[in-house]
């Protein structure tokens, strides 16, 4: 474990300071690391919750991840991948509800950008968790992420750095879709739900992304929120 303490901290300090010279500020920078902790952490309670085996996260200039045991099944897989952009999502939207009330416009803008992460993970793609909850779903919904990923890309910009991402985030796809083919011919179990398990993912799902859309795309109307609120 302290190992795996050790590698937390030198990979979340190395890539405070790549986002530090990407962003040119210190708070964003730590700020967007801190989030994508809370993100691994939802991964790492939902897998302890498991009985899952589960390291501490790691962190790299893309983001970061938790190395989990194999789990039995792909329900298993979307609980554990459900439990990061809800986490992640969540949090962001509280730093967006607080920003107004301490005026930080940094508060916003990292809140904003942190629901936006957590909505693009929800991309029905692996490797990204919708790709893992997609598969208590319908395992063929790649064929809908693929487009939305391109979508998400041409929206967030297409400089060098989002298009390395997008060539990582599609090279890897093509493996796990084949991976997955494979791995439902040898061991077809592993993918049976229930209908009340696929229903409720669905419900979970569609809800997740319902809400970090809307906050996504009306971050006025949040904030009316929080004044209504009271905050």
């Amino acid at each position: 474990m302290n190992d795996q303490r050790s590698r937390m901290l030198i990979s979340f300090a190395i890539s405070v300071a790549f986002w530090y010279m990407f962003s040119q500020s210190l708070e964003l920078a730590v700020g967007m690391l801190l989030l994508v902790f809370v993100h691994e952490m939802g991964h790492f309670v939902a897998a302890r919750l498991l009985g899952l085996r589960v390291s501490l996260p790691t962190f790299s200039p893309m983001g970061g991840a938790v190395q989990i045991q194999s789990a039995a099944n792909v329900s298993q897989e979307a609980f554990v991948a459900m439990a990061g952009p809800l986490v992640g999502g969540l949090v962001s939207i509280a730093l967006m509800l607080l920003a107004p009330v301490l005026a930080s416009n940094q508060l916003m803008t990292l809140g904003y950008w942190g629901v936006v992460i957590n909505l693009l993970n929800l991309v029905p793609l692996e490797p990204l968790d919708g790709g893992k909850i997609s598969l208590a779903i319908d395992r063929r919904l790649w064929v809908l992420g693929v487009p939305l990923f391109l979508y998400f890309l041409y929206k967030i910009g297409l400089d060098g750095f989002n298009l390395f991402i997008g060539a990582f985030v599609l090279f890897e796809a093509w493996n796990m879709i084949q991976l997955r083919a494979q791995q439902a011919r040898l061991a077809p179990s592993f993918f049976r739900v229930s209908p009340g398990g696929r229903a409720l993912n669905i419900v979970a799902y569609l809800a997740l992304a319902g809400l970090l859309t809307w906050a996504a795309l009306n971050p006025v109307s949040l904030l009316a929120l929080s004044v209504r609120l009271g905050l």
